[in-house]
């Protein structure tokens, strides 16, 4: 039960962190790539229509099959705050911090096997992870 807030912790933490660097310092709202309105192109057919077509017809290419589940996050976001940009956004955002809690934990596992236990390198460790984390770039 502890670890399960310690992730749920975590992954507040880094949700917030990267609205702060992505949304409010760098703006990240104004900007949209074609793969963004693809993806609630599709959201916006599914909540009107449903599903009407094979999932390959979803897909803007043959090598990306994920639009499709994108799409269909993106009409459970719109479905839950309304057909906005940032509900689009707030897709990628939260998966983006899951992402992250996926990666410090890697991290943790990878300092543990190579016995690097000392506090001082898990705390410098884990800064610059998340000064990497906070400021790559979006795409």
């Amino acid at each position: 039960m502890r670890t399960a807030g310690l992730v749920m912790a975590q992954f507040v933490g880094f949700a917030l962190l990267l609205f702060l660097t992505r949304f409010v310092a760098r703006g990240h709202l104004v900007q949209q790539m074609d793969q963004e309105c693809h993806i609630g192109g599709i959201a916006l057919d599914v909540l009107a229509h449903g599903v009407r077509f094979p999932l390959l017809v979803y897909a803007p290419n043959e090598y990306d099959n994920g639009s499709f589940f994108s799409g269909l996050l993106a009409a459970v976001s719109f479905a839950l705050r309304g057909t906005s940009v940032l509900a689009l956004k707030l897709v990628t955002h939260l998966v983006s911090a899951a992402g992250a809690v996926a990666t410090w934990w890697l991290l943790r596992g990878c300092l543990d096997e190579l016995g690097l236990t000392h506090r001082r390198v898990r705390w410098a460790a884990t800064a610059a992870l998340v000064v990497a984390i906070a400021l790559a770039p979006r795409v």
